[in-house]
């Protein structure tokens, strides 16, 4: 039986991420274990008749990991920062138009004042 193992960490800054999730899989095996306070994490126990498997690596805020390892291997993991979302543009409401529309009534009126008066 083998062991796989590492300690995941932000790629910017080379602190530990707590709480990540790494999932192992090689049908019929499957695994998943949560980072410790320390950004390690451990499979014992790993079946090495499997010959592969794949890892997978996720963390709210950061880049997906992906990688193909044996059944005993350290695989440490730097993962990026998501880039932040961007804000949509926003569409003008009524209220931020207002000064617009007050401008192009009061033309309006003026130029109806001016046509009747020329009359």
């Amino acid at each position: 039986m083998g062991v796989i193992n590492g300690i995941v960490t932000d790629k910017s800054n080379g602190l530990p991420i707590i709480g990540a999730i790494v999932i192992l899989r090689s049908p019929p095996y499957f695994a998943t274990k949560e980072t410790d306070a320390n950004g390690t994490y451990s499979f014992y126990g790993t079946p090495e008749y499997t010959g592969y498997f794949q890892m997978d690596v996720t963390a709210t805020g950061y880049i997906s990991f992906y990688k193909i390892c044996n059944a005993t291997e350290t695989v440490n993991v730097q993962l990026a920062k998501l880039a932040p979302p961007t804000t949509p543009p926003t569409t003008p409401t009524l209220k931020s138009r207002l000064p617009l529309i007050i401008a192009v009534a009061l033309i309006a009126t003026i130029g109806i004042v001016l046509v009747i008066k020329k009359k």
